[in-house]
C-alpha cells in the first residue's frame, strides 16, 4: 500500500523541507509547478520531520522544470530544499518478497556503468547495511563509492523504501541554487 492510498510511485515525490517548514515547503512547490507541466494532487505529511509526500498528476520534466527555475529564481525556494521522484516504493516488512524483480529492472538501467547505493534516513547501520547489502548482492556489476556514473538512493520513510533512481536526473537540490548565487 502507497503512503498515499490509489497513488502509484510512479507520480509520487519526495518534498524535503526545513524543519517545521513543511507547509511553507508545500507551498512554494505548488506555486513552482505552476509554470511546469506537473500536477500537484494531494500531499501527505510523514513522520519523518521536514519530508512531505506529494502525489502528481503529470510530473514529466518536472525535475529540469525545478532546476532551471531555481538556476533563474533562486528566491522562490526558502523552506523547499529538495524535491525527488520516486520511481518504485517497496514495504519495508515485504521488501525481500519484490527485491528480485525491482533489482533486475534497476540492473537494465545501469548496464555497465559503475554505481553506488545511498540509503538514508535509517539511524540504525546494521539495518543500512543490511539493505544496502541485499540491493548490491541482486544488482552486481561494479561498485564505485567516489566515481560512480549511477546512483541509486533509497529513502526510509513511514515503513517504506522509496527508490530514486538515477539520482542525477530524480531529484533537485534547491538549496545548491540558493548558495551558488549567494556566494
Amino acid at each position: 500500500m502507497s503512503l498515499i492510498p490509489g497513488s502509484n510511485s510512479s507520480n509520487i515525490a519526495l518534498l524535503f523541507t526545513l524543519l517545521h517548514k513543511e507547509a511553507n515547503g508545500v507551498y512554494e512547490f505548488e506555486d513552482a509547478i505552476i509554470q511546469s507541466s506537473a500536477r500537484l494532487e494531494r500531499v501527505k505529511r510523514t513522520s519523518s520531520p521536514g519530508v512531505v509526500v506529494a502525489q502528481l498528476g503529470v510530473s514529466e520534466h518536472l525535475i529540469d522544470s525545478l532546476g532551471k527555475m531555481a538556476e533563474r529564481e533562486p528566491w522562490r525556494f526558502n523552506s523547499l530544499l529538495k524535491v525527488s521522484l520516486v520511481r518504485r516504493e517497496l514495504s519495508y516488512n515485504t521488501y525481500l518478497e519484490s527485491i528480485d524483480q525491482v533489482s533486475e529492472d534497476i540492473k537494465e538501467e545501469i548496464g555497465d556503468l559503475k554505481y553506488r547505493i545511498t540509503l538514508r534516513r535509517i539511524a540504525n547501520p546494521d539495518l543500512r547495511k543490511a539493505i544496502v547489502n541485499e540491493f548490491g548482492a541482486r544488482l552486481g556489476g561494479r561498485v564505485d563509492l567516489e566515481n560512480y556514473e549511477f546512483e541509486l538512493k533509497i529513502y526510509y520513510i513511514d515503513g517504506k523504501l522509496m527508490l530514486v533512481y538515477p539520482a542525477k536526473s530524480s531529484e533537485v537540490a534547491l538549496q545548491n541554487y540558493r548558495l551558488s548565487r549567494e556566494l
